[in-house]
């Protein structure tokens, strides 16, 4: 404990000097700083090391010359100046076991999901990729595809010598990109157009990274969020969304959100044939729900459908 006091009491001056304005009541040093700093996993207690109150401990501390003590009144004693050039001080570093314990976990805002395009590997186009240890049905993203034919044709010597803008397909590359029956008819296209052909011959799908320290990766067929604007008895509309709970949005609080944000009533309903409920607010609602899901929620706008049924500004500005 012994220790732990004078740890504590020059881990103040190195950590808080600045801030600590002088004088100080010596009360109000131990409370406000030397607590504080004290490691996480242990506790400061002058009353079990030998010098058993902190007037005794202070007093060694200004016997060894870090700092100036003096009586305001009987009893109430000032820290009056401290010397930031003493030995101690100088050489005083952080001990190991020193860092913060993890705090107990808050309420955070729910992050937003990471969404990644991968492309599943069909039967058209498996000969271009197995000799990169991929097989059908495997899923890639965009950028490995493109690594694997940059290799395919470059081990081929596909790339035209006169252009290099193009590729010349052989046999397997005309089969998986346009379809068998070429004949020997030779085919140049550019390195862009291989890529969409060959893009084009697979299955895209969308894929879900679940986040949350509880949760692990969990990837998802996702079907982009679906705005659209019905209209309703009494020639009334109302903004429909549908998708929202596929990509971890939590629907009540999305509703509670477009409550405050437009001054509309909401209501969730399950959606027969969907796999998420459907979310109603009274309105023409698309461009504030369009702003909420990629502002707040981070959707990009590639994700959601329906955007142009956003009423135009000339009619609002008539409103």
């Amino acid at each position: 404990m012994d220790e732990l006091l004078r740890y504590c009491f020059l881990k103040s001056w190195k950590t808080s000097a600045k801030k600590l304005a002088l004088p100080v009541l010596t009360s109000n040093f131990f409370r406000l700083h030397m607590v504080p700093a004290c490691p996480s996993r242990y506790t400061l207690d002058v009353k079990k090391s030998s010098f058993k109150k902190l007037g005794a401990f202070l007093k060694v501390m200004t016997q060894s010359g870090v700092i100036t003590i003096r009586e305001q009144t009987k009893g109430v004693e000032t820290i009056v100046a401290v010397n930031l050039e003493h030995e101690d001080l100088k050489h005083f570093h952080l001990r190991e076991d020193d860092y913060e314990e993890p705090k107990p976990e808050e309420k955070k805002e729910k992050e937003s999901p990471h969404i990644r395009e991968l492309y599943k590997i069909t039967a058209h186009v498996a000969p271009i990729f197995k000799n990169y240890h991929c097989k059908k049905g495997d899923l890639l993203s965009a950028q490995n595809i493109r690594q694997h034919i940059t290799e395919y044709v470059k081990q081929n010597n596909l790339q035209d010598p006169n252009n290099p803008r193009f590729v010349t397909l052989d046999a397997t590359m005309h089969d998986a990109l346009i379809g068998a029956g070429g004949g020997s008819e030779t085919v140049n296209i550019t390195w862009e157009e291989v890529m969409q052909k060959c893009l084009s011959r697979m299955t895209q799908t969308f894929h879900l990274t679940a986040t949350g320290p509880l949760t692990q990766p969990k990837p998802v067929k996702l079907e982009p969020i679906d705005i659209r604007v019905n209209m309703r008895s009494g020639n009334k509309k109302v903004t429909l969304i549908n998708n929202l709970e596929l990509f971890q949005i939590d629907i009540q609080d999305f509703a509670k959100k477009c409550q405050h944000g437009v001054a509309a009533s909401t209501s969730i309903n399950e959606a027969p044939g969907k796999k998420s409920r459907e979310l109603l607010v009274q309105g023409n609602q698309v461009d504030f729900i369009a702003k909420l899901l990629q502002e707040d929620y981070k959707i990009p706008v590639r994700y959601l459908r329906g955007l142009e049924a956003a009423a135009s500004k000339k009619k609002k500005n008539k409103k």
